[in-house]
């Protein structure tokens, strides 16, 4: 059976499924091993291969439309050294962590524990397709960042892939220096409320955004914005 094609398996399911009708005679009184099976008439088989053919075709054309219907994957930016503030250090910073917000009781009940994540998720996943990962980043989740491009996992799950955490050693010089200056609330414009001004309902419950693609593109222009107005600014 392994040695038929495709079209040759629906063909032998088409000819199996019409048994009774498939025009063959059994001679029962020759060994099992020798059974010789007469055919008397192809037009069963004919139809079957028909069925086999046009059963065949609609599963073709149902994986192309679903195929046409996925969305493209992300590009991830190749970005050029830039000469913007040096930002090399050996010590560990920590932007965020969706263990604080799970350790708070601030998320509620009908929501389950990626709500902690979506917001880092967010502007993690908007870093990465900006070229600012890191080579470590890039070379410990190639698999999970190749996952992201392609819209298999949400920005939310890729952050619980990270232990929930958002620490500097995922982004490069730039990357950090930009995320210093944009993560930090205290500054004006902020990502938390970029956030809040994208999506009216954190307002109320920063956690009651959903972790979908829809709301990365929703909230990807005016992060796009904010970093163009970065990099445009004189270096200090």
């Amino acid at each position: 059976m392994s040695d038929l094609t495709e079209e040759g398996m629906e063909f032998f399911r088409a000819v199996q499924s019409a048994w009774p009708q498939r025009g063959l005679t059994v001679r029962p009184k020759l060994p099992k091993k020798e059974v010789a099976l007469i055919i008397s008439n192809t037009e069963p088989f004919e139809k079957a291969l028909a069925k086999a053919r046009k059963k065949l075709a609609a599963g073709a054309t149902k994986r192309a439309t679903e195929a046409a219907k996925m969305p493209a994957p992300f590009v991830i930016l190749d970005r050029p050294k830039s000469d913007r503030m040096p930002h090399s250090t050996i010590e560990t910073v920590k932007y965020d962590d969706a263990e604080y917000y799970l350790e708070s009781s601030d998320i509620p009940d009908d929501l389950d524990e990626m709500a902690a994540h979506t917001h880092i998720g967010m502007f993690l996943s908007f870093m990465i397709f900006s070229g600012f990962a890191s080579e470590q980043l890039l070379e410990d989740c190639a698999d999970e960042i190749e996952q992201l491009r392609r819209q298999e996992i949400t920005p939310g799950r890729f952050v619980q892939i990270q232990d929930g955490g958002f620490l500097n050693e995922f982004l490069t010089d730039e990357g950090n220096a930009f995320t210093e200056d944009y993560y930090d609330e205290k500054n004006f414009p902020n990502f938390t409320d970029d956030y809040m001004k994208t999506f009216p309902k954190a307002k109320k419950n920063f956690y009651a955004v959903p972790d979908t693609w829809e709301s990365f593109r929703k909230l990807r222009p005016l992060l796009d914005r904010r970093l163009a107005d970065w990099t445009s600014k004189p270096l200090p």
